[in-house]
């Protein structure tokens, strides 16, 4: 019977594997999140139904083009009016200038017309102004004719709102309604007072048309 082997006491025994390093025992895999589920179940939705989705995108894109095309139309329609309304307004503009045009004609012509007999008196005197050998009796009746004819000149312009300013000497100086051209001294006028009038002054209500030109005292 063989004897049996002797232990070798001269080999090295062997070394444990440390605690730390030692591979963990692999569990179950974590489940997945509830976003990363529903990505995925898009996912094998679109890449199961590839022809739903395309005709999805198809509908969509006519819907863009359907809207697209209602608000090119809305637009056109507003401009159109926005264009009409321009038109109008410019057309208004025209018939308001025409109108305020017609009535100063109108105006003018109530003006004037009172002041056309007038002219016929002026054209009929000058028509038959005396001539030089005629005598001095014929020069005064004509003259006497062209005086009736200021006054008829003179009732034509104040039926029309014109009013003389006729200041007297010895008025006092009123710069609103005369022009003062020269100044004198004077021993019968007081000082600031009205020497001389030189020429009237008319206005037409409140408005003056032109002032009286006077001397006034120093």
């Amino acid at each position: 019977m063989a004897d049996k082997a002797a232990p070798n006491h001269d080999q090295e025994p062997r070394a444990s594997m440390p605690a730390e390093t030692q591979p963990e025992a692999e569990g179950p895999p974590a489940p997945a999140s509830s976003e990363e589920t529903a990505a995925q179940e898009t996912a094998a939705v679109e890449s199961s139904h590839p022809e739903e989705k395309a005709e999805g995108t198809m509908r969509e894109i006519e819907s863009l083009k359907q809207e697209l095309e209602k608000a090119r139309e809305q637009a056109q329609e507003y401009l159109e009016g926005w264009q009409r309304s321009l038109a109008e307004f410019d057309n208004y503009r025209k018939r308001v200038a025409q109108q305020e045009e017609a009535t100063r004609q109108r105006l003018k012509a109530e003006v004037l017309k009172p002041f056309l007999d007038v002219l016929d008196d002026i054209d009929l005197a000058l028509a038959n102004r005396p001539s030089i050998e005629d005598p001095s009796t014929k020069w005064a009746e004509w003259a006497t004719g062209v005086e009736l004819i200021f006054q008829k000149l003179q009732n034509a312009l104040y039926s029309q709102g014109l009013e003389p300013i006729e200041p007297q000497v010895g008025d006092p100086f009123d710069p609103f309604e005369h022009e003062a051209v020269a100044a004198e001294p004077s021993d019968e006028v007081e000082s600031n007072h009205i020497l001389e009038v030189l020429r009237k002054g008319y206005r037409v209500g409140q408005v003056l048309l032109r002032p009286a030109l006077v001397k006034v005292a120093q």
